[in-house]
């Protein structure tokens, strides 16, 4: 019989978490997940509009975090290790939009970070969803006129 250890559960609430933003309407699931006095950070770098001061309370964060992904059809996640810890890729449309980082103490989210300045953003460029329609070479006439 094996034992699971901090990093199963953590890749278990960072699931969670995925599937909460990724859903409609989910505040109470969120705030299940967050710890009572986390904080969400976030750096839009001066070029994307984010709060100047931290987010912090489980209502508050779980609020901001709904309303900034929460339900949206174009907005989807990819689980990826940033920095070494548990994290998500957001995409909008298929291109990166933020990558976000989460700490956690005794299976709870402690701390959000938020990177969406897009000078910040390249390392995860290859998360990008292919092109639903790719270029195609145009047709070649192997015909000739004289």
């Amino acid at each position: 019989m094996g034992l699971r250890g901090p990093g199963h559960r953590h890749d278990h609430v960072v699931q969670v978490f995925k599937d909460v933003c990724e859903g409609t309407d989910e505040a109470a699931a969120l705030s299940a997940l967050l710890a009572p006095g986390v904080v969400v950070i976030t750096d839009g770098g001066g070029r994307v509009r984010v709060p100047l001061q931290p987010v912090s309370g489980t209502e508050q964060a779980a609020r901001y975090l709904l309303g900034l992904f929460g339900g949206q059809a174009e907005v989807t996640f990819a689980e990826a290790s940033v920095n070494g810890g548990p994290g998500l890729v957001v995409r909008v449309a298929g291109t990166t939009a933020a990558v976000v980082v989460l700490h956690l103490c005794d299976d709870l989210i402690t701390d959000v970070w938020i990177v969406m300045n897009p000078d910040k953003l390249g390392a995860f460029q290859g998360y990008e969803d292919p092109p639903t329609n790719p270029p195609t070479d145009p047709p070649t006439d192997t015909t000739r006129t004289r």
